[in-house]
């Protein structure tokens, strides 16, 4: 498996890893790695074919959009 060395990483990113790191409890470099995977893929992603795999789960969950006044209500519920 390959290696990389990571120069000149700004203290406020290493910080930033390192509180992921505790949430995830994964080690920096497996938490290094997630992010980088997860960075690849989201540049990937086709957005035709997201689009289509979207309308096709929420016509499998059987899902509708919101109402105007569905929206309504729920902007105002629990307000004065």
């Amino acid at each position: 498996m390959a290696s990389l060395t990571i120069k000149g990483l700004p203290d406020l990113l290493l910080r930033h890893l390192s509180r992921r790191v505790e949430v995830h409890r994964r080690s920096l470099n497996s938490d290094v790695i997630h992010c980088l995977e997860r960075a690849v893929e989201l540049a990937s992603i086709d957005p035709e074919r997201w689009i289509v795999e979207t309308e096709q789960l929420r016509a499998t969950l059987a899902l509708r959009l919101p109402t105007e006044s569905t929206l309504r209500r729920a902007k105002g519920h629990g307000r004065p």
